[in-house]
């Protein structure tokens, strides 16, 4: 992986493990609500029950040469991040709208992460990656997400693999490893009971997190609707808080349709990257389905019924937040004597909203603007880390605060999601 000859210069781990800094003026360590892991082969296979080995999802052939993609049932459901992917940071120009921001691969460009980089694919080499960089802890996300089994027509099998890959997680990364790595197991709303089920196991292991899709899945059946409430209760009794992040399994793919586009995204390149037309990107990514999720909690009422809940949003950006936040007041006051499914809030939605969420936000955000917005601690950084989206120094994101004071400052670098993963102050 490239390293800045900066940010060689600017510290090293040792340093970082003691409290000191890699940016003059900062004496705290950053902690991080956004960094990924790549799955090796077996995550889905190794704890898999053997009843339903027939039907793993596994790794095979991918459409150009050396590439594999996930199959299930012989057929390609996600695009591949294993053998070649884009370096972290690839794309640091589109997401912080700079420049003319096009995405592309080239050969300097990718990487091998299970040949030379123990710091994304091992938690040990990922400890000393965040050391180096001056993070004290930070959530572990899955990067191929099996959402899109929840379509397959049988949900033992669905929840079945969410299980195993859970395991797997414990196994190789651990929920709470150090209280430093905070792995984050996936899960569903799709069946309640199986749902809960393994967020009672999950919880018994030590979890902090778990990572739930922004749809409403297979089920059609809103996030907010009552029936989940023992779901989302239990979440509140044991302090686990859900993280909801970007995903490319969508409603809105369907949707495509009516527009002459298609329903599904085109073939992945040979370094793991989906391709998709710019309308498909509009429609089905980041702001339409996180605020269509959002809308559904909040109007139907789910913190009314469930008050202690929080709620983590990642990788969906935060330029979508003011705009949300007018509509869901405006349509609250049209609709006060319509039909409320949960009955209707109490409180405006915006304060709602301000009270139950945070989010990570991308590099070049209007973050200043919107921390105003929402009042503090709302705001925290996301490097998104080793994605070519995301960053490589979460030391950048001081930039974007320049002039703030201090406790505003060290609010996003740390506090606020330090809070969350219940870390010292």
């Amino acid at each position: 992986m490239k390293t800045s000859a900066a940010s060689e210069a600017r510290s090293s781990p040792s340093s970082a493990r003691s409290g000191q800094t890699l940016e003059a003026g900062v004496n705290y360590r950053f902690v991080d609500a956004d960094q990924h892991l790549y799955e090796p082969p077996d995550a889905y296979s190794r704890h898999l029950e053997q009843k339903y080995s027939s039907r793993a999802l596994t790794l095979g052939p991918g459409i150009a040469p050396g590439a594999q993609r996930w199959l299930f049932d012989g057929e390609s459901v996600l695009p591949d991040h294993y053998e070649r992917v884009m370096e972290p940071g690839a794309w640091k120009r589109v997401f912080s709208h700079t420049g003319e921001g096009k995405v592309w691969e080239s050969d300097d460009v990718v990487i091998h992460p299970w040949e030379r980089h123990p710091e994304i694919t091992h938690r040990d080499g990922r400890l000393a990656w965040m050391d180096e960089h001056n993070i004290e802890a930070t959530v572990l996300i899955p990067t191929a997400v099996c959402d899109t089994l929840a379509s397959c027509g049988d949900m033992p099998l669905f929840y079945a693999h969410m299980r195993s890959f859970n395991r797997y997680l414990e196994d190789d990364w651990g929920y709470r490893h150090r209280n430093r790595i905070f792995a984050v197991p996936q899960l569903s709303l799709d069946d309640p009971e199986l749902a809960i089920e393994e967020l009672d196991r999950l919880i018994r292991a030590g979890t902090r997190f778990v990572l739930l899709p922004p749809c409403c899945g297979a089920c059609n059946i809103s996030p907010g609707d009552p029936r989940f409430d023992p779901f989302w209760e239990r979440l509140v009794e044991a302090a686990v808080i859900p993280v909801i992040h970007l995903s490319g399994h969508s409603p809105y793919w369907e949707y495509a349709g009516r527009w002459g586009e298609p329903t599904q995204g085109y073939p992945v390149t040979d370094a793991g990257t989906p391709r998709f037309t710019a309308f498909q990107e509009y429609l089905a990514f980041v702001d339409r389905p996180i605020m269509d999720y959002i809308a559904a909690l909040i109007l139907h009422n789910l913190f009314g019924r469930v008050p202690g809940l929080r709620v983590m949003i990642v990788e969906n950006g935060i330029g979508w937040v003011p705009y949300l936040l007018t509509q869901l007041d405006k349509c609250y006051r049209m609709a006060w004597d319509s039909p409320w499914l949960g009955g209707r809030p109490r409180d405006l939605p915006s304060e709602l909203f301000k009270r139950h969420f945070y989010l990570s936000p991308f590099l070049g955000d209007r973050i200043v603007e919107t921390m105003r917005l929402l009042g503090p601690g709302r705001l925290m950084l996301g490097t998104d880390f080793p994605h070519p989206e995301g960053v490589t120094e979460p030391a950048d994101f001081l930039a974007e605060l320049a002039g703030q004071p201090e406790t505003v400052v060290k609010s996003f670098m740390r506090d606020t999601a330090a809070e969350l993963y219940g870390l010292q102050a």
